[in-house]
C-alpha cells in the first residue's frame, strides 16, 4: 500500500495559505479548486482565481509514487472545512 503522511500542522498550515485563492466563480479562468501535486518528497498546493496565486508546499514521508489530485471548489468548501476543523483539533 503506497502512503503519503504529513502532519494535521503541515496540512492545516498548507489549506489555509492556498484558501484565500481558490477560484469559487465558474469561467473566470481560475483553477476553480486546489490542484494538489506530490512528487515523491513534498506535497504542493496551488489555487489560483485569475487575479492571485497561492502554492504552498510541505515536506512529506511516504511510500506513494508522484501523483496529482484536483479538488474542485464545491468538494473545497465542504469537505476541506470539515478537514482543517480537524486538524485545528489535533496540534
Amino acid at each position: 500500500m503506497s502512503i503519503t503522511s504529513l502532519t494535521a500542522y503541515q496540512l492545516t498550515a498548507m489549506l489555509r495559505r492556498v484558501d484565500p485563492h481558490v477560484a469559487r466563480n465558474a469561467g473566470y479562468g481560475g483553477i476553480e479548486g486546489v490542484h494538489l501535486d506530490y512528487d515523491g518528497q513534498n506535497l504542493h498546493a496551488v489555487a489560483t482565481d485569475r487575479y492571485t496565486l497561492a502554492v504552498a508546499r510541505e515536506r512529506a514521508v511516504g511510500t506513494a509514487p508522484a501523483w496529482k489530485l484536483t479538488i474542485s471548489a464545491a468538494e473545497w468548501t465542504d469537505d476541506v472545512t470539515a478537514l482543517r476543523a480537524w486538524a485545528d483539533s489535533h496540534p
